[in-house]
């Protein structure tokens, strides 16, 4: 299936806001560590790619203050952030 830029990008944010709920799930409780680390490792896997972290550079000003911080910190891990700050 060949989605246009703007599908691509809204498919994005659906995405992440899915990834941002999960978090705020998991810090409240809902998840426990054996069903939490699977979602960060796709994660990671995820921020891994040019595409995936531009999107998010993009995107970043729409989630929460803990949960970007937490998406900087896996992206950090991996190498150099490529959003301005």
């Amino acid at each position: 299936m060949n989605l246009h830029p703007i599908d691509d990008s809204l498919l994005s944010r659906i995405v992440w806001i899915g990834c941002e709920s999960s978090y705020y799930q998991y810090q409240s409780g809902l998840f426990d560590s054996s069903e939490f680390e699977p979602k960060m490792g796709r994660w990671r896997s995820q921020v891994a790619t040019a595409t995936t972290q531009l999107q998010l550079c993009a995107q970043r000003q729409w989630f929460a203050p803990d949960f970007r911080e937490e998406i900087d910190r896996i992206v950090r891990t991996g190498g150099e952030w490529p959003c301005s700050e």
